[in-house]
């Protein structure tokens, strides 16, 4: 894979790569200094890069659990001319990283979705083991309304245990339609999701399974989005919904995502 990114590298002699948090990318620039050889620059893009940010704060305590992160998270960025680190909210970067805070990327679908307020939890599965978590909440809790999706790759497309629980195979479309008109989100995480959501104004109840999901909801309460749990416990998540205050800058923040890129891209050389 190096060998080959080099061989396309040095065919092609791009202005600029674009590297979204790949560490193989980062590597190959810090072994054949393409930035020095060819002029090629490095623009690495990623919400990961808000822990290189001296300005972003964590306690001691995340200092220690994030150290992995920060160690795999530089080299993804080695020799960049430019890091663009993707943010719920703005922030100041750093110039003497060469790091810029930028807004997140959402797919086009999600501006074509108008948010409604529904009476269902949406939600999404990474893996079928969370099955069974789900099901004995709504076994408990049958009168509340779930449309939850999941990667069940033999499932039919969609699975009805009952009126109040149905399973959807991961449709992007129908995904974002079923978010932006339910009253909350329960999640494993992503950061792109989770963003969404946020568009939408959707109370989150993020359970990370992994250390980069539980930066993305760390940084995503701090914004006020929601709140974390170890296992899909959605009391937790209907005893936040009255407490929920969405953030109001969120949606500006987005939509000046094209503008800053291209100023932040096109201006690296």
């Amino acid at each position: 894979m190096v060998i080959f990114r080099n061989r396309k590298i040095e065919e092609y002699r791009p202005d600029a790569v674009v590297n979204f948090y790949e560490m193989v990318t980062g590597v190959a620039f810090r072994t054949y200094r393409f930035d020095k050889k060819l002029n090629v620059q490095l623009i690495s893009i990623a919400h990961q890069y808000m822990l290189l940010n001296p300005k972003y704060k964590t306690t001691s305590e995340q200092d220690i659990k994030y150290y992995f992160l920060r160690m795999i998270t530089k080299v993804t960025c080695q020799c960049s001319s430019k890091i663009l680190a993707l943010s719920f909210r703005d922030m100041p970067g750093s110039i003497e990283k060469n790091l810029v805070v930028v807004p997140p990327l959402l797919r086009q679908e999600v501006f074509e979705n108008e948010p409604s307020d529904g009476d269902y939890i949406h939600g999404y599965m990474i893996n079928t083991g969370y099955y069974e978590e789900v099901l004995d909440w709504h076994t408990k809790n049958p009168h509340i309304p779930l449309r939850f999706f999941w990667d069940k790759k033999d499932a039919d497309e969609v699975t009805v245990i009952d009126e109040n629980l149905i399973l959807y195979r991961i449709d992007d479309d129908l995904f974002l339609k079923s978010m932006a008109g339910s009253m909350a989100y329960s999640t494993t995480s992503g950061f792109e999701s989770v963003c969404e959501a946020l568009y939408y104004k959707k109370p989150i109840l993020m359970i990370p399974v992994h250390v980069e999901q539980e930066f993305n909801a760390y940084d995503a309460s701090l914004s006020g989005a929601g709140i974390s749990s170890t296992k899909f416990k959605l009391n937790k998540l209907l005893n936040f919904i009255p407490h929920y205050r969405p953030d109001e800058n969120f949606r500006d923040w987005v939509h000046q995502a094209e503008e800053r890129f291209i100023r932040e891209i096109c201006g690296t050389n």
